[in-house]
């Protein structure tokens, strides 16, 4: 019989790509893709669109939140149903372990910690596979045997656009927006084409002149699907951005992405990938 797996987690889109090494190893170790996510829907859907797990559920119904509470309110809900659970939101000694130990169906219980040890200069992901025991190893994403949809090379010159996605969940994790233009302009003086990526957050969060600017001088797509943004990622012939969780979705669909990592360390938190390049922040 399959074994089925599922994997509690609840974090921002990069947190919750970098999991992809742990869905990995875990389907390898237990001989199973049978595996199911419990996260923000719209991080579960994407997955399922890219052929990482087999199905998800949203990590806010069936009253999970009662799960971390001291009381006897908590229920068993459809995804506690299986052999092995594996939660990124419990230490293992708490409240929502003690619920998952009487209301889970699984037979092994496992815990890992989502942020890294600040005393492990080892990237996130390992450390996340070595605290629930299995061998931490990280396998090249975008292998088109392994996922349905994945960049694709293609003879030079590649005249595909290249992506820009100037934001960040964090102000301070973005390059300047005058300096990702700068960018693509000297790209289309090169006879290149650079396209921007904007989302809620890059609408919000640039001013409307800057946002202007980008639209009246390129193409642009405005993209709130993230099934539909990994479709046009591996469009292009390569992407530039910040510390975000679309420079690491680029990267593990196998795009060749630029990252630029101006606060956060790229040791544990660069994007995951045959083709990622961190890049150092450099000019203003």
């Amino acid at each position: 019989m399959t074994t089925s797996i599922t994997i509690v987690f609840s974090g921002a889109l990069g947190d919750t790509v970098l999991l992809k090494p742990l869905i990995d190893v875990v389907a390898i170790q237990f001989a199973s893709r049978r595996i199911t996510l419990v996260a923000q829907p719209s991080f579960g859907r994407l997955f399922k669109h890219l052929g990482w797990i087999y199905r998800h559920f949203d990590i806010g119904l069936y009253n999970h939140h009662q799960w971390f509470a001291g009381n006897t309110a908590a229920r068993q809900t459809p995804w506690s149903d299986c052999d092995v659970l594996i939660s990124g939101v419990s230490t293992g000694h708490d409240i929502w372990a003690h619920h998952a130990s009487r209301l889970s169906t699984a037979r092994k219980l496992l815990f890992f910690d989502p942020l890294p040890n600040p005393a492990d200069p080892t990237h996130v992901a390992i450390q996340r596979c070595r605290s629930i025991g299995v061998p931490p190893a990280i396998r090249t994403y975008g292998d088109p045997q392994h996922c349905p949809i994945a960049w694709q090379p293609q003879p030079e010159p590649d005249m595909r656009p290249l992506f820009i996605h100037p934001g960040s969940g964090s102000r301070n994790k973005c390059w300047p927006l005058e300096n990702f233009a700068a960018v693509a302009k000297c790209l289309r003086a090169r006879g290149r084409r650079a396209e921007f990526i904007l989302g809620p957050v890059e609408m919000e969060r640039f001013s409307a002149r800057g946002i202007d600017d980008i639209a009246r001088n390129f193409t642009s797509h405005i993209i709130a699907d993230l099934s539909n943004l990994a479709d046009l990622l591996v469009t292009g012939s390569g992407y530039l951005g910040n510390d975000s969780g679309v420079t690491h979705l680029a990267g593990a669909l196998g795009v060749p992405t630029g990252a630029i990592f101006i606060c956060s360390n790229p040791n544990l938190w660069r994007p995951i990938g045959p083709r990622v390049k961190v890049l150092r922040r450099w000019g203003p």
